[in-house]
């Protein structure tokens, strides 16, 4: 095997690392015993556990070389990042010297190692975890649709490092909406967030791939629908679909992706200039919320779940101090790198996207920028899909015309039933959907206006006519009228 290596100091400039060790002698630990160090080979990245705080770790290749060294961080773990992909790598505690047993260090390819993991079993209700391709959990909460029953229930994943899987509801989601719609939803928080384990890092593809395995093992429960579910999800937990449905999980059956970006920089350094308002205090936000939830750090929900005994959210801390530095990381790269900016830009790999899509965003967003339209043009992998424009606010994607349309778009392409008969619950939750998310009056009862699609009796008429609405939709607000120009 030709000897691994740690990648260029151009991508680990990138990361922030806790302290390194002075260089080892590129030789193996005479005498360490595979005892003491719970080690995991994970995509180019190798993590480890349960280790004294501040001991000095070296990650050795099959020959018993050195090719990288790390310190544990106050929490008891250590994360190699970049790690070339090969076998029989292990972790020794040049301190303590023990080592671990050999691991394997895996590529970035969207097919599981071992997909057993996707035969774990996930209730139809309540808050829980996930067991991610290299040993991972996620956080989750599953919201049962509003209307009830036994199921199985079409189902939707929203996905993002906001607190989505607070049992007592998702920050900055969209699970009440779309449980009167009738869907089932999984509020999944990011590796490295709240009570998930792992680190954070911003879009890296370990964090895509563990999307296309919460797909995969939601798909395959018996309470989902068609053995399929759709991703819905507005800002973070739109953009983070496109990033997950390029990888085409098979289980995949569409995407509703609102208000997102087309690139990382246009909504960063706009013309080049660091927009230091809304973006720089996102990633601010990311920061805060990836670091160990503490009575002053991280997320409030996952202390509170920790003070009230949940070992396994106080576990998931242990990586988060290994958190990338999302700040350090803007800094770095104020120019663009292809090699580091593309993968991080949709207009670059949403190409490869195949499900069907129903995309809104507006020209004026004030929070991820206007740029949005851009991708329309590069959505060449699917004949079904849908663009809605408008001149609106973040908040705008769920206008009231899109929202019609964006009910048909999963009702037809993930529950695979006719919109009709099941869209009175969501009319009548209307009114409390736009007092709440865009401060309309409360003595203004404002509904859904009349959609002709959900007239539609049968299945396949309702399919027809969706298909025949134009690919690109532009909407312009007309105050106080009536009716959309």
């Amino acid at each position: 095997m030709k000897t691994p290596r740690v990648r260029s100091a151009l991508l680990v400039a990138t990361v922030l690392v806790a302290a390194i060790a002075p260089p080892l002698a590129a030789t193996s630990i005479a005498g360490a015993d595979p005892v003491g160090i719970d080690a995991h080979g994970s995509v180019e990245q190798v993590y480890a556990t349960g280790l004294p705080p501040d001991n000095h770790l070296a990650l050795l290749d099959d020959g018993g070389d050195t090719v990288a060294t790390t310190q544990v961080n106050a929490l008891g773990a250590a994360l190699f990042r970049n790690v070339d992909p090969g076998a029989d790598y292990t972790v020794s505690d040049v301190d303590a010297g023990t080592t671990s047993a050999p691991l394997t260090v895996h590529p970035d390819d969207p097919a599981p190692w071992n997909p057993d993991i996707y035969d774990q079993t996930i209730t139809s209700d309540g808050y829980q975890y996930l067991t991610t391709r290299d040993g991972t959990e996620l956080a989750l909460s599953v919201r049962p649709p509003l209307a009830g029953g036994p199921g199985p229930y079409p189902t939707l994943i929203e996905y993002s490092g906001y607190g989505y899987a607070d049992p007592s509801g998702p920050q900055s989601g969209l699970a009440l909406l779309a449980n009167a719609m009738g869907f089932a939803v999984v509020d999944v928080n990011m590796r490295g967030t709240g009570c998930s384990g792992g680190a954070f890092d911003y879009f890296e593809m370990l964090q895509n791939l563990d999307a296309y395995d919460v797909i995969e093992t939601i798909a395959n429960q018996p309470w989902v629908a068609h053995n399929q579910v759709g991703m819905f999800g507005i800002s973070y937990g739109g953009i983070s679909q496109l990033f997950a449905a390029q990888l085409d999980p098979p289980s995949l059956a569409a995407i509703a992706p609102l208000s997102v970006i087309d690139a990382t920089p246009t909504t960063l350094y706009p013309g080049g200039i660091l927009n230091s308002g809304f973006a720089l205090e996102w990633a601010q936000g990311r920061v805060d919320d990836a670091k160990p939830a503490t009575a002053t750090t991280g997320q409030k929900w996952a202390y509170k779940r920790i003070q009230e005994g949940d070992t396994a959210c106080e576990a998931n801390q242990a990586l988060h101090l290994d958190a990338v530095d999302l700040i350090a990381k803007i800094k770095n790269n104020e120019h663009y790198v292809p090699e580091i900016a593309d993968p991080l830009d949709p207009v670059s790999f949403v190409h490869k996207i195949r499900t069907p899509v129903y995309l809104a965003c507006q020209f004026q967003d004030e929070q991820t920028g206007g740029h949005c339209p851009e991708l329309a043009r590069h959505f060449t992998g699917t004949d079904d899909k849908w663009f809605s424009f408008t001149n609106g606010a973040h908040i705008d994607a769920l206008d009231p015309e899109n929202l019609n349309q964006i009910f048909d778009f999963l009702e037809l392409f993930v529950a695979e039933r006719p919109p009709g008969p099941d869209s009175g619950l969501m009319k009548l939750a209307a009114p409390i959907i736009y007092q709440s998310a865009m401060g309309v009056s409360d003595d203004i009862k404002y509904t859904l206006p009349d959609d002709p699609i959900q007239h539609e009796t049968t299945y396949d008429g309702a399919l027809a006519a969706f298909r025949r609405l134009p690919t690109v939709q532009v909407r312009f607000d007309n105050g106080a009228g009536s009716d959309p120009k």
